[in-house]
């Protein structure tokens, strides 16, 4: 289920924050040798992180954020997905795998904020528009990344291309054939419940495949 309205964080703790981790209710994730990372809901890691959170020097030195200053990276909405819906979509070419511990993710992000912050000669806050900006350049990085692992060719990939052009394509029809008519808004709600039900019966027969599979 897709829920945009919540909210998940990740912030790095002491040694001490990461042995009381389950009384707020969050999960730790990583762990260095005087700190571990910890994940939940933001309310809770900001919590945890209020009382035991481990300061990053090496962001004070790129310029964000004061040498003392704990910081927490917040993810705005969630989804999940079950076992069989997301190795089916890894099987059949929507998704690659890495090792995030080996990309440098964070260091990326603060790097590209740190530069955003140096060309605006600003240490206020970014826009929105300037965030969106910061996260595209840095997945294009991530996206980019040699270690990225992708599914090889197989009947799922082919079939889930097979099913998609043919989603394009009555989508097309009913949008073209209504457009002929003169009911544009008819035909883009039309178009998009064909889409939405065409890939949701998409969905369901990956899952069955991958569960025969297993």
């Amino acid at each position: 289920p897709v829920a945009p309205r919540i909210g998940h964080a990740l912030a790095r703790v002491t040694n001490e924050g990461a042995q009381v981790a389950a009384d707020y209710d969050v999960s730790i994730v990583r762990e260095g040798s005087d700190w571990s990372l910890i994940f939940g809901k933001t309310r809770s890691v900001i919590e945890c992180a209020s009382e035991y959170g481990s300061s990053r020097p090496d962001l004070a030195r790129t310029g964000v954020g004061e040498k003392n200053m704990n910081h927490v990276c917040v993810f705005q909405g969630h989804a999940t997905w079950s076992r069989q819906q997301l190795m089916g979509e890894i099987t059949r070419g929507s998704w690659g795998v890495i090792d995030l511990s080996h990309t440098g993710l964070f260091k990326m992000y603060h790097h590209e904020t740190a530069t955003r912050h140096q060309q605006a000669d600003s240490a206020s806050s970014l826009s929105a528009q300037e965030e969106s900006r910061i996260c595209r350049r840095v997945w294009e990085r991530l996206s980019a990344d040699e270690n990225v692992q992708h599914a090889l060719p197989n009947s799922m990939m082919e079939e889930f291309e097979r099913g998609r052009a043919a989603i394009l394509q009555q989508a097309q029809i009913v949008i073209e054939g209504s457009s002929a008519s003169g009911a544009s808004a008819v035909a883009a709600e039309e178009a998009s419940q064909v889409v939405a039900a065409a890939i949701a019966a998409a969905a369901a027969a990956g899952e069955s495949e991958v569960e025969q599979q297993i």
